[in-house]
């Protein structure tokens, strides 16, 4: 063999390795990204139980999600924390175009409370004059003014993988190389 056929066979080589090498890259990263992962959480434990589960979940990419939040006996739902639909309901969808956290606030019914004269806070910014007896039930617990619907977005486009970008940028290069001469 001659030693110019040596550089072509190692040109060659090179070429087949860094494919090889690039197509196992994608099958790895194509495990990890099989779905989008969904962290649900509630606050406090203690507070209610939600569906899915505390703990991450992995969806399709795109799928709509149905959140449930239940509170237990003492507790009440108030909001979601996330990019949900309705954050103020305990049913809602999370629409995954990419990876989410979701959290359930809960909060504990406050016992009757007596208020002896003067004007007493109730909730965030209601106040009651005078004296008597301030529940939290004046205040519905799924109306929130300072909380606006989200946006509906459209679906979202799927991105072409990095890896397979680069298998294809290689395929091209070598396809340019084979045109020139040696």
């Amino acid at each position: 063999m001659k030693r110019e056929d040596f550089g072509f066979v190692r040109r060659r080589v090179w070429a087949l390795s860094l494919l090889l090498l690039s197509c196992g890259f994608s099958g790895l990263a194509h495990c990890r990204t099989a779905g989008v992962a969904l962290l649900v959480q509630q606050t406090p434990s203690e507070g209610g139980t939600v569906a899915p589960s505390a703990g991450v979940h992995y969806f399709a990419l795109g799928s709509e999600v149905k959140l449930v939040a239940i509170a237990k006996p003492g507790y009440q739902f108030l909001y979601w924390l996330g990019d949900v639909s309705d954050p103020s309901s305990g049913r809602t969808i999370a629409y995954l175009d990419g990876p989410k956290i979701v959290i359930a606030v809960f909060a504990k019914i406050p016992e009757e409370q007596v208020v002896a004269g003067g004007a007493s806070s109730v909730g965030r910014s209601r106040s009651v004059g005078g004296g008597g007896i301030a529940s939290r039930a004046e205040r519905p617990a799924h109306s929130n003014p300072w909380r606006r619907p989200p946006p509906k977005r459209p679906k979202p486009i799927p991105i072409v993988e990095p890896s397979t970008i680069l298998v294809l940028g290689l395929a091209v290069a070598m396809v340019l190389r084979r045109q020139r001469p040696f």
